[in-house]
């Protein structure tokens, strides 16, 4: 049977004449541009044809390219005839390109009107087209002045604080970019309240993305954002945790590293380990060990259950011993008889018996018979009758004659149950 062909990248010719701009970037009518040709071939038609390129968007077949071709027609149409641009995409489809031709059009009036760009948008769009369209103006107004832009924000919050949420937070991460240090400066004249808050959140996530330990200076020494240091250290900790873990022990912020552990975990679990071990103790210590040890279990449980057994106290093994068995059995996808038989062949000690423990537990609703035969591996006795009953019992819960079938013919385990 021959193979189905697949569709050639040949184009419907428009039904207007081919724009002469067009020759460079998309030579034929009827051949698709390439697809890092769209949004050149968007921006010069418009420029100079926008009502052409309209017509050509839709001879684009990915939707992706589509989208980069329009936005760049639309943004720059607007850039000399923001009505006729914003009149044009409010005629399209409902959709994603009718939602992105706006924005484009809204951000390009930016580029010369933001104050009107913006005002446009709050009264004309809804929903995620406005929320689009108020922050790609709000970007563009920062790139060239961004305290105009925040202090317009500012004024906005006080009749419409959803709105100014959108446009500070773009502000913001523009700002921060281009000057931190002068946006800080101007986010400390604001009064207390939701507006600040979300003035410096998006600074200051942006700030310590690019620059976390200028970001993490600023914040020790100036006191009253104390509420920004976990997630500044968790941006901080996703490019270097051993530095963020650090900050946050020197200015002794317990609550800055239950992030930092956590991410640094999802990389590399012992190494956030050894620096808890390092320098932490108490309770602490034990909580921040946990919390590594059940995503770490959750995710390569052998690995986390062998660096258990190598722990020197009997103690603190059985106390991560459960923790990192229990993420293992519960949240990992390794089957139950690979956990057994890895577990099997373990030598004795506390971690194998909390393992068969939680095997036992884990395996009970399903393999009732394999559950009381894990129970019954367990060398610690008090720990193995009471893992045995516990099985035992729920078993007979729901069927009393096959429990007491299979307890009869164990002698060995009858004397362990309390009957």
């Amino acid at each position: 049977m021959p193979m189905a062909r697949l569709p050639d990248r040949k184009a419907h010719p428009p039904t207007q004449p081919f724009p002469s701009v067009c020759k460079k970037c998309w030579p034929s009518p009827t051949r698709l541009p390439a697809a890092n040709n769209c949004k050149k071939l968007g921006a010069e038609l418009g420029l100079k044809q926008p009502a052409e390129g309209l017509v050509l968007r839709t001879l684009i077949r990915k939707a992706s390219d589509q989208q980069a071709f329009l936005a760049m027609v639309m943004r720059n149409w607007s850039l000399s005839q923001p009505e006729a641009a914003l009149a044009a995409a409010k005629q399209l489809p409902s959709g994603l390109f009718r939602r992105t031709a706006c924005a484009a059009a809204v951000e390009g009036w930016a580029m010369t009107s933001p104050a009107a760009a913006l005002d446009w948008a709050s009264k004309n769009l809804a929903g995620s087209s406005r929320r689009e369209a108020m922050a790609r103006a709000a970007s563009a107004w920062a790139q060239n002045s961004p305290q105009k832009a925040a202090q317009w924000a500012s004024k906005l919050s006080s009749t419409n604080l959803s709105e100014s949420a959108i446009v500070i937070e773009e502000v913001m991460r523009e700002w921060a970019l281009r000057d931190p240090k002068a946006a800080t400066a101007w986010c400390e004249t604001l009064a207390a309240g939701d507006f600040s808050d979300q003035a410096h959140s998006a600074l200051f996530f942006t700030w310590a993305e690019i620059s976390p330990a200028a970001a993490a200076e600023w914040l020790t020494q100036n006191a009253g954002h104390e509420w920004l240091i976990p997630r500044v250290a968790a941006i901080w900790a996703a490019v270097a945790p051993v530095d963020a873990a650090n900050w946050i022990y020197d200015i002794h912020h317990e609550q800055g590293l239950s992030p930092i552990m956590l991410s640094w975990a999802d990389d590399a679990p012992e190494e956030a380990l050894g620096w808890c071990k390092a320098n932490l103790a108490g309770d602490q210590y034990a909580e921040l060990r946990d919390e590594i040890l059940q995503t770490w279990g959750a995710d390569e449980g052998e690995a986390a259950a062998r660096w258990v057994q190598k722990l020197s106290s009997p103690q603190e093994a059985l106390q991560a011993g459960s923790i990192a068995m229990e993420a293992w059995l519960g949240d990992s996808k390794t089957p139950l008889p690979q956990i057994s038989a890895w577990l099997t062949a373990q030598k004795s000690g506390p971690v194998k018996d909390i393992g068969l423990e939680k095997l036992a537990v884990a395996l009970e609703p399903t393999f009732p018979v394999q559950a009381t035969i894990a129970a019954l591996k367990i060398q610690d006795r008090q720990r193995m009758q009471d893992t045995l009953t516990k099985v035992w019992l729920a078993w007979k819960e729901r069927d009393p004659f096959g429990a007491r079938t299979w307890l009869n013919s164990h002698p060995e385990a009858q004397r362990f149950i309390d009957k």
